[in-house]
């Protein structure tokens, strides 16, 4: 992570340990079906997600109230560099064109805040598993535009929706090998006679997960014992590739 100069009259920010790899987390903040699983702390709900994750790209959201009221919000990406850093913000709109001020009704009040959000990612053992250094920082404009923000709940909204992120990556990393665990035996079963035993305990790494299978293949009188590596390709709730991997490792 870069070291950053703060401003604390101007800035807010908070870190902390998660227990889930960058890769993961740069998906839910990078794909629209993904982002509306987690992005606002519920009871709102984020029903809209564009984005574009290039610099000069359109992030834009719309989120819903518990009564039903929607609110739009568009911004600029910055910077992004895959599975470490995102940075937009709500001064400029996509292709970096200055935003114009949003004055509801004259009431300068209402008006938004102007910010920079920056959010960092960097790889850390959590638990003894692969996990994420999180943090996230917001640079405002001034003090009215950062005492609005942090009296709003900042700190407490944002480590809300981080909580909603992890717990979205771990339920659909979940479902992803539940789904790719019966296809695996599925389609060893047709390639050999059967499935002597199948470890669960899947590993991932980064984009694949490894499953190790052991099954037999019976040529004539002699069993050969084989040992199976699956590389399944993450895609949540979808099995995008399939790579099988087979050594011999005994003869009985």
């Amino acid at each position: 992570m870069k070291t950053m100069e703060l401003n604390p009259k101007l800035d807010l920010t908070f870190e902390r340990l998660i227990d889930v790899p960058p890769h993961l987390v740069w998906r839910a903040w990078t794909e629209p079906d993904l982002i509306k699983q987690w992005f606002c702390p519920l009871p709102w709900k984020t029903i809209h997600a564009d984005v574009d994750v290039r610099p000069g790209g359109k992030m834009h959201t719309v989120m819903q109230s518990p009564e039903g009221q929607e609110f739009p919000g568009t911004g600029c990406y910055l910077e992004t560099i895959k599975d470490e850093r995102i940075v937009w913000t709500n001064a400029l709109l996509p292709g970096y064109r200055p935003a114009p001020p949003n004055v509801p009704c004259n009431d300068e009040e209402q008006t938004e805040f102007m910010f920079t959000a920056i959010v960092e990612m960097a790889p850390h053992k959590v638990n003894g598993v692969d996990g994420t250094r999180y943090r996230a920082t917001v640079l405002h404009a001034d003090q009215k535009g950062c005492q609005k923000h942090d009296a709003m709940g900042f700190e407490a909204g944002w480590s809300a929706a981080l909580d909603q992120l992890v717990a979205m990556v771990k339920r659909e990393f979940e479902l992803f090998l539940s789904d790719g665990f019966e296809l695996v035996q599925t389609r060893l079963k047709i390639f050999a006679n059967h499935v002597v035993h199948v470890d669960e305990q899947a590993h991932d790494f980064g984009n694949h997960v490894v499953f190790a299978i052991h099954a037999p293949s019976d040529f004539g009188a002699v069993t050969f014992g084989y040992q199976f590596e699956i590389d399944l390709i993450i895609g949540f709730k979808r099995l995008l590739k399939m790579q099988v991997h087979a050594h011999q490792v005994g003869c009985a």
